[in-house]
């Protein structure tokens, strides 16, 4: 990462020693932060205190509660009214 430039990141929980297998052990619910264009649109709710200021919207991954943009909610929202299921668990809290 370079100084002026934005990144696209994300932090996972570290389940494994290895990096590698950590990454490829990765469920949706370890998620804990995503950047992108050095804007966060996703954190987890481990996370909530230090990421309230974004007044974000809450929904479900599996058992896991995260909070996202308004444009990643109104996609799972429009997804939900269409009737496409997704096989991640996931389910928008009002």
């Amino acid at each position: 990462m370079k100084t002026g430039y934005q990144a696209d990141i994300i932090v996972v929980k570290k389940k494994c020693e290895d990096n590698y297998d950590t990454f490829f052990s990765t469920n949706p619910q370890d998620i804990l932060l995503i950047t992108r264009f050095g804007k966060i649109i996703l954190f987890d709710e481990s996370l909530k205190n230090e990421c309230a200021y974004l007044n974000y919207y809450k929904f479900k991954v599996n058992d896991s509660i995260k909070f996202a943009d308004e444009e990643i909610i109104a996609t799972l929202k429009q997804l939900k009214k269409y009737k496409v299921q997704l096989p991640l668990g996931i389910s928008t809290i009002n």
